[in-house]
């Protein structure tokens, strides 16, 4: 299964993504609160593989180090597919492109990397759900327009980076 690195949000940022889920259940639409693990916070995914090993991961906690770096949550996006995805887009800074630059190169030729997680194909951002019907996208929208600040950039802090193990579904600190 899936293997992944993932930066977190400092509390002012993950507690606005938070009313942003709650909102969108509330009003019964697609959220990621019904995603139902402990485990699943608001967070940035900077790399996946199919397995990381501990010479790997040491690698990585390298690359996290100077956590924690300015985080700014931009607007609205969404990926469309069968099931769209909508997510707040994560605005580029220049450390946050060199952290996950020096992630994508530590993973680079591992089994089940992606090819969306390269560099200059990576779309950094916060998933608010998944799982949404073509109809239903505008009442998401009309949904998440209700929210103060919703049309704002909202500054905050990547605090630390986590990974995630989905075989064993559990988190840790790098």
């Amino acid at each position: 299964m899936v293997q992944s690195v993932e930066l977190l949000l400092n509390p002012e940022l993950d507690d606005w993504v938070w009313q942003q889920w709650r909102a969108l259940e509330s009003a019964g639409l697609p959220s990621q609160v019904k995603h139902g693990s402990l485990t699943n916070w608001p967070h940035v995914t900077l790399g996946v593989a199919d397995r990381i090993s501990a010479d790997i991961e040491r690698r990585l906690a390298g690359a996290v180090q100077d956590l924690p770096i300015k985080a700014n949550l931009g607007g609205v996006i969404w990926f469309p597919g069968k099931r769209h995805v909508v997510a707040r887009a994560v605005v580029p800074s220049p450390e946050l492109l060199d952290i996950h630059a020096q992630i994508a190169a530590i993973l680079d030729g591992l089994p089940g990397t992606g090819r969306r997680m390269s560099p200059g194909t990576w779309s950094p951002h916060v998933t608010l759900a998944r799982g949404i019907k073509t109809e239903q996208l505008g009442e998401v929208m009309s949904c998440l327009s209700q929210i103060p600040g919703m049309s704002d950039e909202l500054p905050g802090e990547f605090l630390v980076a986590r990974r995630w193990d989905s075989d064993a579904r559990v988190t840790w600190e790098l």
